[in-house]
């Protein structure tokens, strides 16, 4: 599969119905959280996901790239205080399709870890008592056991979150988050830093391209709720990444042509319908897309489609189950 920031802003789906905790700002259909759990109480979710590629359908031999892909996500949390839980995230993927990505060998990586989320969540900060809108936060640190995270020498990030959320005749609830990611890496480039053929501070062809430093996340939601079992919900996210500034040297391109770009900007656009089995079991199915905001033209492009470049799978249709404990 093609799109080398997919494993960092993977989705899974973990929930139906939107929920006053921090992941239920907007987080339904394949990016939602487990809800708030009560005090000194363990609980969680696991979530295991079919993803397949829009690639797949391309009918040409020499620009098709078909991709099928499952994922497990583990969420374990547990109840410090009211409205406030301590979280523990995971994930992993296999590709049943062969992998695309050059940096993964002749054969390519078929298993794919994700790094795991240490997450402390606040359900309800506040609550308007006029507009009845609720705050929600959260604070997240990652160990970076991912190869993305390994080949990128991080040590860390820190992520503070803050999420708003107002249902409306019972039915329809509309959420905001606002992110902001700091990145920790033991060098400011991906790749092998000690190259002889590096110069120290530069960016050189040995070197992979320069890590983000920060990250801003916008995102919106929306979710209705036709019965107490079916609903559908729309995502639209806006990630912009920071780069660090090294020396006066520019950074090596990318096959894509993005990569020299000191800002950036990744939109993410996710279309589901969910429905409750019981209160322990759903399902979720939609399509998902994560692409950059603009073409190498600078010409913006459909959030929920990639409908210019198929073959690169930015585009995937999931379907999902979810086990609630």
């Amino acid at each position: 599969m093609t799109g080398t920031w997919k494993t960092v802003i993977s989705l899974t789906s973990l929930a139906l119905l939107p929920t006053r905790s921090w992941g239920q700002a907007v987080q339904t259909g394949k990016d939602a959280s487990s809800t708030a759990i009560a005090k000194g109480r363990l609980g969680g979710s696991a979530t295991f996901s079919n993803d397949l590629g829009i690639g797949t359908f391309v009918i040409n031999d020499g620009s098709d790239d078909p991709y099928f892909a499952q994922s497990l996500r583990l969420l374990p949390n547990y109840g410090l205080f009211q409205n406030v839980s301590a979280q523990a995230d995971g994930k992993i993927n296999w590709e049943w399709t062969s992998p695309s990505d050059p940096g993964a060998g002749p054969t390519g990586r078929h298993v794919t870890p994700e790094d795991i989320f240490l997450r402390l969540v606040h359900s309800s900060l506040y609550r308007e008592r006029v507009t009845d809108i609720n705050l929600s936060g959260a604070f997240s640190a990652a160990l970076p056991i991912s190869f993305e995270s390994r080949w990128r020498n991080y040590i860390t990030r820190l992520t503070a979150t803050a999420g708003l959320d107002r249902t409306f005749i019972k039915r329809l609830t509309t959420t905001y988050t606002f992110a902001m990611t700091k990145y920790f890496p033991t060098s400011n480039v991906a790749g092998d830093t000690d190259n002889d053929l590096c110069s120290p501070g530069q960016v050189c062809a040995a070197r992979g391209p320069v890590n983000p430093n920060f990250a801003f996340r916008n995102q919106f939601g929306v979710a209705y709720a036709f019965t107490d079992r079916l609903s559908a919900s729309l995502t639209l996210r806006f990630t912009t990444y920071l780069k660090y500034k090294i020396g006066d040297s520019s950074e090596p391109e990318n096959n894509d042509g993005y990569d020299n770009r000191h800002t950036y900007t990744i939109s993410l656009g996710d279309i589901s319908a969910n429905y409750r089995i019981t209160d322990r079991y759903s399902a979720a199915a939609g399509v998902t897309s994560e692409q950059y905001t603009s073409d190498s033209q600078g010409n913006p492009r459909f959030p929920f489609a990639d409908f210019e470049t198929s073959k690169e799978n930015y585009t995937t249709l999931y379907v999902s189950g979810t086990a609630t404990f």
